[in-house]
């Protein structure tokens, strides 16, 4: 799975991947991060495919994105 996203100021970040229990299933990342452009590949293993959140603590607020996963 590609993930992107854009951190438009210095700070920490969290990206995290929830199941439909809201479980955590993966944490894609946790810590600081320079402002610019995330570019991202989730290679999730042993999770039945399905729907996913993704869920993205950026240091002005929150990114919540649906992901779907097809083998």
């Amino acid at each position: 799975v590609q993930i992107r996203y854009n951190v438009p100021v210095v700070g920490r970040v969290r990206a995290e991947v929830f199941d439909v229990s809201g479980r955590a299933v993966a944490v894609l990342a946790d810590g600081e991060a320079a402002a610019g452009k995330v570019e991202m590949v989730w290679k999730p293993a042993n999770l039945a495919n399905g729907v996913y959140l993704l869920k993205v603590v950026l240091p002005n607020g929150t990114v919540s994105q649906k992901l779907m996963l097809l083998r």
